[in-house]
This record gives C-alpha cells, sequence and structure tokens, in this order.
C-alpha cells in the first residue's frame, strides 16, 4: 500500500466489489483497531477479512516486527514486510522469528506472502541479492514452495521493475492454491500491483485470498 490512505481504500473497495474474503496486506496506510483487521507490531503488515459469512474470521496467532500470522479456518496466514531499509541482520531475524512462530510438524496449512524486497531467479528475478538467497535457504530449510509462477513485475516504479512480492505455501497448502496471478492491468494507487490466488478451505468452495 506505500503507507499511503487512497492506496488502502481502493483495496477495500476492491475487496468488497470483487467478494475477496481476505488480504494479505504490506506496509498499509494504517490497521484500523477492528476485528477484522490483524497486524504486527509495528503497523507494517497485515491480514484482513471481509467479514463474508461464507468464510471463517481471523485469528492472531503471532506477530512480531515485520510479520503477523493469522489463523483462519484450518490454515495459517502469513503477512510480512522488510523495507529496503534494513540491513541483513535484521532481515535475518524476520525469518527466525517466523521460523520460531511456525514451529510444528511439516503437515500444517501455511501461506507466506509479503514484500520482501528479495531478488531471485527461484521467484522469477533475473538476479539474485544477498536477501534472495538467505529467504531460497531459509524457505528449502522449512519446507516451504514458491507459489510465484512466471516472471510478471509485481513492482513498477519510475525506478524500475521488479519482482519482491513473493508468496510462499507449505506443501499441504500449497496444493489448496489456484490461479496465482500478478493482476497486470489493474491499478491500485501503488507501485506495487495486487496479487490474487483462489484457496480452496476445508469442506468449503474457493474463496480468493489477495496479497
Amino acid at each position: 500500500m506505500n503507507h499511503t490512505a487512497v492506496a488502502q481504500d481502493l483495496l477495500l473497495q476492491s475487496m468488497a466489489e470483487r467478494s475477496v474474503d481476505v488480504a494479505i496486506v504490506s506496509e498499509p496506510y494504517r490497521i484500523p483497531d477492528h476485528p477484522h483487521w490483524l497486524g504486527d507490531r509495528g503497523g507494517t503488515a497485515a491480514v484482513v477479512w471481509r467479514g463474508s459469512v461464507e468464510t471463517p474470521p481471523l485469528k492472531k496467532m503471532a506477530h512480531g516486527e515485520g510479520f503477523v500470522m493469522a489463523g483462519w479456518g484450518d490454515m495459517r496466514l502469513v503477512s510480512c514486510y522488510a523495507p529496503p531499509r534494513w540491513d541483513m541482520a535484521s532481515f535475518e531475524d524476520l525469518l527466525e522469528n517466523l521460523r520460531r512462530s511456525l514451529s510444528g510438524d511439516g503437515s500444517q496449512r501455511v501461506i507466506i506472502a509479503g514484500d520482501f524486497n528479495a531478488w531471485s531467479p527461484l521467484w522469477g528475478s533475473v538476479t539474485r541479492n544477498a536477501r534472495g538467497l538467505a529467504l531460497e535457504e531459509w524457505a528449502s530449510s522449512m519446507g516451504l514452495v514458491v507459489v510465484n509462477v512466471g516472471h510478471a513485475s509485481t513492482c513498477v516504479g519510475w525506478r524500475g521493475e521488479s519482482i519482491v512480492d513473493i508468496t510462499l505455501a507449505s506443501p499441504a497448502a500449497y496444493s489448496r492454491v489456484r490461479n496465482w496471478r500478478v493482476e497486470e492491468d489493474g491499478f491500485s494507487f501503488s507501485d506495487h500491483r495486487y496479487i490474487s490466488f483462489d484457496v480452496c478451505l476445508s469442506g468449503g468452495g474457493e474463496p480468493i485470498v489477495g496479497d
């Protein structure tokens, strides 16, 4: 959202118009004191529930600097934001805190999404930076799968284009994800494009989760 009010308002409007059940948000304008919003400690990452009667509400399970984890039915949704100003030590702290929060057996259903400011060919970047290498190694050690497909830029600004918005999933969650896509023709009032995908909840249909 680039910490802008108009981008946040448009997101909420888009969720209502498109019947999007959950949004995973990086750098919101603000995180309201509302049960439909769950945020990290610094107000830079959030998970938002539209309030649909067809899907369960969110439940906060963990949060820290740069991440928040929400329970949604039998799944866990994690929103992350790692700003470019962070040094590698801060980035690695985020990954370690996520590791501790996700500790458990490998059968848990987890989707992690956000702006990591990390580049790697694994998610379509032409080059790899130090963050990209660290995130690759961390995801592999956690048994997570990269959900990103294709080479569409997720961030398009006056400085250029990049793929820094990344979706990861445990194998149990990955099998439920459909139609992951970068909304290249959409408009978000941000230099980051919307990413959308469908998720099958246990015993339900195919509600949409958006990053």
